[in-house]
C-alpha cells in the first residue's frame, strides 16, 4: 500500500505481511494520537479499532465536562500546571488543526455570598463573591480569595455577554476562553493523518485478542477482519482506553447527563456554567449551530426525565427563558471521566484524575495499556507512550527514527488551504453550489477537503438536500463519510461523522430509512442489511429521545 492510503482493503492486506513496530488498539483520541506520533517518527504502525472512531471517547462531541472543571483549575494553586499545559496544547491545536478549532467564551457566574445560600457558602467568612462551584460540597476559603484576585467581570458587562442571565444575587463572573473541538472528528483526523505517514488503519467489525509471548518479549494480536483471520506481532502493543471506559478507582462512578434543546428556546453566545440550586449541581450550557447543549453530573437513583426536568427548572431559575420539556430534542447519559475525586474535592489528590496524570501500565512484556486523554492532554500522553516504546527498541531500529515527537508541528489532514474554502476563494466562478453559511460550516468540518464534498454536490445536485430535516448537514456528507472516512454503518454516519443523532434524536430516526437508501449502493447493502442499519439507528434514537415515539415505517 502506498503511503497516504486510507482504504480499508489496502490496510487489511498489510496486516498479514507487514512486520509492525507498534500496534495501537483503540481509535479514540489517545489511540489516534499515539498512532500519529509513532508513524511520524518512522515506526511501522497499525491502528485497529473494533468499533468506530471516538466510540469510547465523549460521544457528545466536544466535551462539556471540562467546563465544570474550569473554575477549579483557574482558582486552585494545585492545578496551575494543568492550566499551563492546557493553554500550551490549545495553542498547538490552533496550529495543527485550525479548521477543527473554534473559540468560545466561558462564563462562570460569581454569586454574592448571601445569595449563594447553602449552595455557595464555605468556611472562612466574608461577604464577597463566590464562584459557581462545580462540586456540591462547597469551596475552600482560598478559592474565594483567589476569585477576588482574578478580577471579576462586572454585572453590567455580564449583561452584555449573557443577556439572559438574571442579575439577582450576581457579583459578576469569571470569564475565560475555551477551545471547542468535536472529539470524534478530531480522532478521525488523527487517524487519517497517521495513514498519510504510512500507518495501517482498520476499524469497524474487527475482532481482536491479545496474547503475550514471554519468550520473545513481544505480544501477539489475533485480528479477524471480515471473516479473515491474521496473527500479527509487534515490538510494542498499546491498548488505548478512553477515560470513560475505565473502571472507577473509588466508589460508584457518577454519570454525566446531556440534553440538547432547540437554540431558539435557549439562545446563547457564550458557554455558561449555571449555578445549581439546593437539589441540583451546576449545569454547563454550550451553544451550537442549531441546538444548545446542557450537561450536569448526576449520581444516585432516579429516572432520567425527572433529572432533566430538574435541570430545566434550574436553568429557568437563573436565565430569563421559558425552556420546557417540549424544547428537548435529545437526552442521554454517559460515565464521567475516570477520576479519583470529583473536581474540587480532596486536598491531597489531583482532582483532574488519570486524564492528567498520563498513566502507562505494563500488562505484560511488549504490551502496555494507557488510560485517559482529552483534547488538551492526548498529544502529551501519546508522546510519553511512544517515547517509552522507542526505548524498548534495539539500537539499530532507533537509529532510523526521529527520537522526538513531531506532532506539535504536523498539521492534520484538511488543515491545508482550509481558509480558502471558508472564504470562497479558489472554488471557480460558476454558480455557488451551497450558500455561504453552509460553505463555512463545511470548511470548519472538513478543511481543505470540503472541496471534495462540494464536488459531489456539483455532480449530483440532489446531495445538496438536508441529511436530516431541521439540521444543517448535507446528504453529500453521508456519502463522503462512507467513501473517504471509513464509515461502516448508518450509526457511524449519523452519530459520529455528523452529530445529527445527538442533536435531534426523533428527526434522525425519521430520516434513517432515507439515508440508508442513499448509502446502500455505496456500501453494497441489500434490503435485510438496510433494515438492520435503520433498526440500529432507531433503537439508539429511542434511548436518546425525550419521549420514545415510533418513527415512520421504513
Amino acid at each position: 500500500m502506498a503511503q497516504g492510503s486510507f482504504a480499508r482493503p489496502d490496510a487489511k492486506a498489510r496486516l498479514g505481511v507487514t512486520p509492525f513496530d507498534v500496534i495501537v488498539i483503540g481509535a479514540n483520541l489517545v489511540g489516534g494520537g499515539i498512532a500519529l506520533d509513532a508513524s511520524a517518527r518512522g515506526l511501522r504502525t497499525a491502528l485497529l479499532e473494533p468499533a468506530d472512531f471516538g466510540a469510547g471517547d465523549c460521544s457528545g462531541g466536544s466535551d462539556l465536562w471540562p467546563l465544570l472543571q474550569a473554575p477549579v483549575n483557574a482558582l486552585s494553586p494545585r492545578h496551575l500546571l494543568d492550566v499551563v499545559e492546557a493553554a500550551t496544547e490549545r495553542q498547538y491545536l490552533r496550529q495543527i488543526a485550525p479548521h477543527l478549532v473554534s473559540e468560545l467564551p466561558i462564563v462562570v457566574p460569581a454569586l454574592e455570598e448571601r445569595a449563594a445560600g447553602g449552595n455557595g457558602t464555605s468556611e472562612g467568612g466574608g461577604g464577597g463573591p463566590v464562584a459557581a462551584r462545580p462540586s456540591p460540597r462547597g469551596w475552600w476559603p482560598w478559592a474565594r480569595r483567589r476569585a477576588r484576585r482574578l478580577g471579576l467581570t462586572s454585572p453590567a458587562d455580564l449583561a452584555e455577554l449573557v443577556p439572559l442571565l438574571r442579575p439577582a444575587g450576581l457579583a459578576g463572573a469569571w470569564v475565560s476562553t475555551r477551545v471547542e473541538v468535536d472529539e470524534a472528528v478530531l480522532s478521525l483526523a488523527l487517524a487519517r493523518t497517521a495513514a498519510l505517514d504510512g500507518a495501517a488503519v482498520v476499524l469497524n467489525r474487527v475482532g481482536l485478542s491479545i496474547r503475550p509471548d514471554p519468550a520473545s518479549g513481544r505480544a501477539r494480536v489475533r485480528v479477524e477482519v471480515d471473516g479473515d483471520v491474521a496473527e500479527i506481532t509487534a515490538r510494542v502493543v498499546v491498548e488505548a482506553r478512553a477515560a470513560r471506559s475505565a473502571t472507577p478507582t473509588t466508589g460508584p462512578r457518577a454519570r454525566f447527563l446531556r440534553v440538547a434543546v432547540r437554540r431558539d428556546a435557549l439562545a446563547l453566545e457564550a458557554a455558561l456554567v449555571v449555578p445549581g440550586d439546593e437539589g441540583t449541581r451546576p449545569i454547563c450550557c454550550v451553544p451550537g449551530e442549531a441546538h444548545t447543549r446542557l450537561g450536569m453530573v448526576v449520581d444516585g437513583p432516579g429516572g432520567r426525565m425527572p433529572q432533566v426536568e430538574a435541570m430545566l427548572a434550574a436553568v429557568r431559575q437563573r436565565l430569563a427563558c421559558h425552556l420546557g420539556a417540549a424544547d428537548v430534542t435529545a437526552t442521554w447519559e454517559e460515565a464521567c471521566p475516570a477520576t479519583d475525586a470529583e473536581p474540587g474535592e480532596g486536598e491531597g489528590e489531583d482532582a483532574a484524575g488519570p486524564t492528567r496524570r498520563h498513566p502507562l501500565h505494563q500488562v505484560a512484556p511488549g504490551w502496555v495499556s494507557v488510560l485517559g486523554g482529552t483534547v488538551t492532554t492526548y498529544r502529551e500522553l501519546a508522546r510519553q507512550t511512544v517515547d517509552a516504546a522507542v526505548e524498548g527498541l534495539d539500537e539499530r531500529t532507533r537509529l532510523r527514527l526521529h527520537r522526538r515527537s513531531l506532532t506539535h508541528r504536523l498539521q492534520l489532514r484538511g488543515a491545508t488551504s482550509w481558509s480558502d474554502v471558508r472564504d470562497g476563494r479558489d472554488l471557480g466562478r460558476g454558480p455557488s453550489l451551497v450558500d455561504d453559511h453552509a460553505r463555512r460550516r463545511l470548511a470548519r468540518r472538513y478543511g481543505g477537503e470540503a472541496r471534495v464534498v462540494l464536488a459531489m454536490v456539483g455532480q449530483r445536485p440532489q446531495l445538496r438536500r438536508p441529511l436530516v430535516e431541521g439540521l444543517p448537514y448535507l446528504a453529500a456528507e453521508a456519502v463522503y463519510a462512507v467513501r473517504y472516512e471509513m464509515a461502516g454503518g448508518l450509526l457511524d454516519v449519523l452519530a459520529r461523522r455528523t452529530p445529527a443523532l445527538r442533536e435531534d434524536a426523533e428527526a434522525t430516526a425519521a430520516a434513517a430509512g432515507r439515508v440508508a437508501e442513499l448509502l446502500a449502493p455505496e456500501c453494497g447493502w441489500d434490503a435485510r442489511r438496510r433494515a438492520a442499519e435503520v433498526g440500529a439507528v432507531r433503537a439508539e434514537a429511542a434511548g436518546r429521545a425525550q419521549v420514545a415515539t415510533p418513527a415512520p415505517g421504513y
